[in-house]
């Protein structure tokens, strides 16, 4: 039966009242103000050599999300590593898979529409025998029981790098578009609704195109698409029609850095989702390189934000959410020389006025190369996790604030009171204390509160997970 507002409000008053709280609500710091407790020691995965790009999908429809990993090494055997996933951060060790030459980014999606996740590669050379360097990109066609048929090879532009996916003209079936490289364009790829494409259409970017972002950026319902030009020092935005015809807009300039990494994401205050770019290069007399965050307005990319992270030659970062609050984190790796070595990962912490600060740890891979990143919750305990790819591993480095007690909204180690005041002040929103996830705070979040109410006698309870959907 539902609570009714009334009864619950005098409820909590009395509560309230009884230990000592009375009004405590109006004056108590709003909620999520835990601080971010770091992240585990790495743990590192053998992969192929020189991996490029990981994303975290659930490929064998069991529940649990994957690791896959395209490794640009030599050895084509190993151009694409899977590493299935146990449900509590651990992965089975790698499986190899050939597919082409510099195997370089991948996504997941059901393209073939058969109710089976499919993988969809870019290589910046082609399958055997041809081996080319102009590259290309290969459907990896999913049978199920984590078995797959064997590549469909596809041209794009030269050089293909990223990917991303989505339903580009609204017709039900998944698209995807391709970062060229060596030719500065991109390539996209409307389906035909069984898995084949025609001929992509080909648009101009700039030099170096490496990311792709598929994100609605006008929020006028249709898919947009966003790229990083690495050489020209710009990101380019092209608007969709809504029946998959891209225009690009004027790019936005990213001076004096290089765009190396590029993500998309509500921040705190946003109207339109903002761009964040990582940069690549130091920057003189600033402390050195920076994460940028573009913010947007219906496509266009106004006022730049910059955040110094250290001396890093080349930096990666993307969005997550590290700590327990509404706010998005932002999560870095770099390395410190030219040469690539003594990488680093760590994060920044985003706070309630969408401005962000540095953590207090970074984790040290000493001597190694570093070429990607990204974060989910490997774990499912509702916190991101981080993973870096290295020169032959991928490191997985589990969040520790998953340990927290999601009931405990201050974050002090105990939840009374002050806890209790928070959750009535976000009453009916949704935010941090909507601890089972169905958009409201209401009457089974206090339910939760109280059942997690900490026992002077005994100390805190058993932290309440929250499920990540």
């Amino acid at each position: 039966m539902p609570t009714h507002p009334l009864l619950l409000s005098v409820l909590s008053c009395s509560i309230l009242a009884s230990i000592g709280l009375t009004g405590v609500a109006a004056a108590a710091e709003p909620a999520g103000k835990a601080p971010f407790a770091g992240f585990e020691d790495a743990a590192l995965y053998p992969v192929g050599l020189f991996p490029h790009a990981v994303i975290a999908e659930d490929v064998d429809a069991d529940g649990v999300l994957d690791l896959v990993v395209a490794n640009r090494g030599p050895d084509i055997t190993q151009g694409l590593s899977i590493l299935y996933g146990l449900g509590d951060g651990a992965f089975e060790p790698a499986t190899q898979m050939t597919v082409a030459r510099i195997t370089s980014n991948v996504a997941a999606a059901d393209f073939t529409g058969d109710g089976i996740i499919d993988l969809m590669v870019t290589s910046q050379g082609s399958p055997p025998p041809e081996l080319d360097a102009i590259g290309g990109v290969s459907l990896l066609r999913g049978l199920g029981d984590r078995a797959y048929a064997a590549p469909v090879f596809m041209r794009a532009g030269v050089g293909p790098v990223g990917i991303d996916k989505g339903d580009l003209d609204a017709d039900g079936d998944i698209d995807f578009v391709v970062a060229n490289q060596e030719s500065g364009d991109i390539s996209v790829f409307l389906n035909s609704g069984d898995g084949t494409f025609p001929p992509p259409v080909t648009l101009p970017a700039g030099s170096k195109t490496q990311r792709v972002v598929i994100v609605d950026m006008d929020l006028d319902g249709d898919l947009d698409v966003v790229v990083n030009n690495f050489f020209s020092n710009t990101i380019s935005v092209y608007l969709n029609d809504g029946a998959g015809a891209l225009t690009p807009l004027p790019p936005t300039p990213t001076p004096p850095s290089s765009p190396r990494g590029l993500d998309v994401e509500f921040l705190e205050g946003d109207v339109y989702p903002s761009v964040i770019g990582s940069a690549s290069i130091p920057i003189g007399d600033s402390g050195g390189i920076r994460l940028t965050v573009y913010r947007n307005m219906q496509g266009v990319l106004g006022r730049a934000e910059h955040y110094g992270i250290g001396q890093h030659m080349t930096i990666y970062g993307n969005a997550g959410h590290f700590t327990k609050d509404k706010n998005v984190d932002l999560g870095f790796s770099g390395v410190s020389d030219i040469d690539r070595h003594v990488a680093d990962a760590s994060a920044l912490i985003g706070l309630d006025d969408s401005t962000f600060t540095p953590s207090r740890e970074i984790i040290n891979f000493g001597d190694n190369e570093l070429s990607a990143q990204n974060a989910a919750d490997l774990d499912g305990d509702g916190f991101d996790d981080l993973i870096v790819l290295l020169r032959s591993d991928i490191a997985v480095l589990i969040n520790k604030t998953r340990t927290a007690n999601a009931a405990d909204l201050t974050g002090d180690g105990v939840v009374d009171g002050i806890d209790l005041a928070l959750l009535l002040q976000a009453w009916g929103s949704a935010d941090a204390a909507d601890f089972n996830n169905d958009g409201v705070v209401n009457g089974v979040d206090l339910g939760t509160l109280l059942v997690n109410w900490t026992n002077p006698a005994n100390g805190s309870p058993e932290p309440v997970s929250r499920r990540k959907e």
